[in-house]
Order: C-alpha cells, then sequence, then structure tokens
C-alpha cells in the first residue's frame, strides 16, 4: 500500500513542488531579486516559497506605475485604467491625470501615456517644475527631444530649488537626444550625488558608449545590476526599469560583439 502511495499521488506532489521550486529560482534570477533567495527555496521549499509570494510579489503586484501606485494585487491593471479615465471625465484631478500616465506607461501604452500627461501643464501648472518633469520624460522616452526641450524652457524654479537636479538630469538627456555625448556626460556626473536613482548612470553609460568609451559604460551598466540585487524592495520596486534597460543593452552590446 505504501509504495502506491508513494508512487502516485506523493510522487506528483513531489514534482509539481520541485517545479515551483525551479520556477520560483528562475525567476530570482531574472528579475533581479537577491541571489540568497535561491539558497531560501531550495532548503525550505514550501516556508520559502510563501516567504518570497508575501516579500517580494505581493509588494510588487500591489506596487505599479513610475511612482509606485499602490493597488489592490486582485484588480487587473486595465480596470483601474477605465476607472481612472471615467474619473478624470467627471473631474480635471491632476493627481489622477499622472496616475492614469504611470500606469499606461507601465503597461507598455507609451504614447498613450504621454497623451494623457501632456494636458497637466497648463493652468495653475503652467510652468510647475514638478509637473514638467513628470511630462517631459515621457516625451523623451518616445524619443521627443524638441519637444521635451521646449517644455524645459517653461520652468520655474523660483521657491522650488529642490527641483533643479532633477530638471538638470533632464536638460542632460535632452543633450544627448541632441547629440551632445560630451556635455550630457559632464552633468549627469555632477548629479552622482542627488538623490536620482539610477537614471543618471543608465544615461552616463549611454554617453560613454557614444563617445567610445565601451568598457567603462559596460563596468556602470554592469554595476547597476548588481547593486539592484544588493538593494531593498524599495529600491528595486522605484529602480526596475533601470536593472531592465541596463541588462538590455548590455545584452545587446554583446550580442553586436558575436
Amino acid at each position: 500500500m505504501l509504495p502506491e502511495i508513494l508512487n502516485g499521488p506523493l510522487l506528483w506532489i513531489g514534482q509539481f513542488s520541485f517545479l515551483i521550486q525551479v520556477g520560483l529560482c528562475f525567476h530570482v534570477y531574472k528579475t533581479g531579486r537577491p541571489f540568497w533567495w535561491m539558497i531560501i527555496l531550495l532548503m525550505a521549499p514550501l516556508l520559502g516559497g510563501l516567504l518570497y509570494v508575501f516579500v517580494e510579489l505581493l509588494p510588487e503586484a500591489r506596487s505599479s506605475g513610475r511612482h509606485s501606485v499602490n493597488l489592490a494585487w486582485f484588480v487587473p491593471k486595465s480596470i483601474v485604467i477605465k476607472r481612472l479615465y471615467e474619473e478624470l471625465e467627471e473631474a480635471e484631478i491632476l493627481e489622477k491625470r499622472l496616475t492614469l500616465a504611470s500606469l499606461l506607461y507601465e503597461v507598455g501604452r507609451k504614447s498613450e501615456a504621454d497623451e494623457v500627461a501632456t494636458p497637466a501643464v497648463s493652468g495653475v501648472f503652467k510652468d510647475d517644475p514638478a509637473v514638467i518633469s513628470e511630462v517631459v520624460w515621457y516625451k523623451l522616452e518616445l524619443g521627443k527631444v524638441a519637444e521635451a526641450s521646449e517644455f524645459l524652457s517653461k520652468a520655474q524654479t523660483r521657491g522650488n530649488r529642490a527641483s533643479i537636479p532633477r530638471l538638470a538630469l533632464l536638460q542632460a538627456r535632452v543633450k544627448y537626444g541632441q547629440g551632445l555625448a560630451a556635455e550630457a556626460l559632464e552633468t549627469l556626473d555632477s548629479l552622482q550625488m542627488h538623490n536620482l536613482g539610477e537614471e543618471p548612470r543608465y544615461y552616463g553609460a549611454l554617453c560613454r558608449l557614444s563617445l567610445g568609451e565601451e568598457a567603462e559604460a559596460k563596468e556602470v551598466l554592469s554595476d547597476i545590476i548588481k547593486k539592484y540585487r544588493k538593494g531593498t524592495g524599495v529600491w528595486r520596486r522605484s529602480e526596475k526599469v533601470w536593472f531592465k534597460a541596463a541588462k538590455l543593452k548590455l545584452n545587446e552590446l554583446q550580442m553586436s560583439k558575436g
């Protein structure tokens, strides 16, 4: 009787558990989580799997968009986007407009995100540096360098000096888009001391590639990936876009050599 049980349901349960272990370990590697998660998953499959879901996966499912908008993990993003569109039709609320743009970008609807964000620069916010920074970011992601430069020229930093580093970063990205890699790199390097995440380093690496400094660029991109794996959950959620971009760029460079 016992051998039959071991060769029946328990065998299937064991195989299923092993597949989950392998799948979660692959997820750890693919998404840049710390490698010590693999040790936990292999040593304690059930408990480790539950910990991984509650500590890593569920918070990420709730936190979405460029600014980590907290959502109910069980509500599809498409439903949230539809609701935000409906709410904006009823009343113009800046926060909802920018949240909607953030979610649209998250699901790959980048042009739509730009279209939604752009009207935010109007009325009392026509020269607001924080709002302009948001709109310009989407413009640059779509390669609309001229439009981005025009919006940046409207930003008024009087009384809001905290916005200056962020505007300088975006201006550096404009210069990079205009082919002025050396000027852009000088600004980006000067912004390392500010709390701007990995965006300056990533674009600094792109500038170095444009200037023929491939070895230095690869070193920076690799370090972005290493730092991401060692970072906290909050850091990984906020810097995920640059982790993915750095991995993609390194893969492109390796393929071009092959």
